[in-house]
């Protein structure tokens, strides 16, 4: 099977260069095919930017979680672990 340039479900690209796999990326251009040029690329930086703080808001999130853990006030891995358990969901 040919990994070249897989859609998978119109999510993100699935690409493979030269032997190496390259890891999940999103697909910007997802849901600005049957628009006008013009309105699709304000579309595809609309979609930039809403990966972009989701990504952001995460990471702030995850940074969070390993604050509560690394607390050296006791009982505070608690909160750690409920906020960590609230980030699967």
């Amino acid at each position: 099977m040919d990994f070249s340039v897989l859609q998978a479900q119109n999510v993100g690209v699935v690409c493979k260069k030269e032997g190496v796999r390259c890891a999940f990326l999103p697909d910007i251009r997802y849901g600005t095919e049957n628009y006008p040029e013009k309105v699709a690329r304000r579309l595809r930086a609309l979609n930039l930017a809403i990966w972009t703080a989701a990504a952001i808001a995460a990471f702030s999130f995850a940074e969070v979680v390993v604050r509560e853990f690394l607390n050296p006030k006791p009982g505070l891995w608690k909160v750690g672990v409920v906020l960590a358990l609230a980030a699967l969901i």
